[in-house]
């Protein structure tokens, strides 16, 4: 299954992960209908350059909005500063601790081209998702 993006929130993505350097970003994202169609940057109080930890009151604001959303799934998003984009045992139990969908990771390893990855559980496993970026997504 692929999921589709606007261009235009995946270069909102990639410019607030870009801005939070030499720290990690986060926040929340929603998926309809095999879109990603919100994104709620959420500040990160982390302490460390290499960790996220969202503030929580801005965190449970949006996650009360959209966990009983059943139209809409709830996913996590962070970026890694000066690693792949691949999931940290301390990013799967954020993941699997609030039960969220997915979770997409932006890679800043290389800073002139991030890598994004998406990923999802199925079948108890973690499968990465291809992500379309697409210039304009209808109905969304």
């Amino acid at each position: 299954m692929a999921v589709n993006i606007s261009k235009l929130l995946f270069d909102k993505l990639i410019d607030y992960s870009l801005s939070k350097l030499p720290f990690e970003s986060c926040g929340m994202l929603t998926l309809k209908d095999s879109h990603i169609i919100d994104f709620y940057p959420v500040i990160n109080i982390s302490p460390y350059r290499h960790k996220f930890e969202m503030n929580k009151e801005e965190f449970e604001k949006v996650y009360r909005i959209y966990k009983h959303d059943s139209e809409k799934s709830i996913g996590l998003f962070h970026s890694h500063t000066e690693d792949f984009a691949v999931p940290s045992l301390a990013d799967l139990d954020n993941f699997k601790s609030f039960n969220f969908s997915f979770l997409l990771i932006i890679s800043h390893l290389y800073r002139d081209k991030p890598e994004v990855r998406l990923y999802f559980i199925k079948e108890k496993s973690l499968v990465s998702e291809d992500i379309r970026v697409k210039e304009v997504i209808q109905n969304y």
